[in-house]
């Protein structure tokens, strides 16, 4: 088990349905001191200010209004994982980030921790099965096949990050439980290896 006075965040990405909520509860449960940060949550939490409702005609304006409440959010949860941290606690960040400069904030937020970025990854037919399974879980009545090819989208975008700094984990087959093992395993091996 990681050392609780390591000071350890864990960062949980990949695309929708790969698991990623799920393995950071267990990660989180597997310490004493463990918590998971579902920025999902936050963002529901925080409804007005998602430039997505809003409505916004011009695409430049949105990005522009998108990525200053991207760097909010992500701002509030570095501020929520940092106080977690100072008290003690082992911290696990459930997160889908597509674009690698959220990525770079998160590193200089918490430069200060050991930051671990684990990336779980699906082979494309694996993924759009969990995607049309988690469709019909939420009970769509029409399928919108934009919707599909929009996060089939962010998961190729995913995938393609560049090829440093993080932990890649091949979940496909993999119960929660053994996710959440090989990552605490990957993320020894390589505290152990610096």
């Amino acid at each position: 088990v990681i050392n609780m006075d390591s000071n350890c965040i864990l960062l949980i990405n990949g695309s929708t349905g790969v698991g990623k909520t799920t393995a950071a509860q267990v990660i989180a449960k597997s310490f004493i001191k463990g918590v998971s940060i579902d920025v999902d949550s936050i963002k529901k939490f925080i409804k007005t200010g998602d430039p997505g409702m809003l409505g916004y005609k011009k695409e430049i304006e949105m990005m522009k209004q998108k990525d200053a409440y991207y760097v909010l959010i992500h701002t509030i949860v570095c501020d929520i994982a940092i106080r977690f941290i100072q008290d003690g606690y082992v911290v696990v960040i459930s997160d889908m980030i597509w674009e690698e400069w959220i990525i770079e904030m998160y590193k200089k937020r918490l430069k200060m921790y050991h930051f671990f970025h684990i990336l779980l990854q699906l082979p494309f037919e694996a993924q759009k099965q969990r995607l049309a399974n988690r469709i019909n879980k939420l009970h769509v009545s029409k399928y919108n096949p934009d919707f599909v090819d929009r996060i089939l989208h962010f998961s190729h975008a995913i995938d393609n990050l560049p090829k440093v700094d993080y932990i890649a984990v091949n979940i496909e087959r993999l119960t929660s439980k053994q996710v959440a093992q090989m990552i605490i395993e990957r993320i020894n091996r390589t505290a152990f290896s610096q």
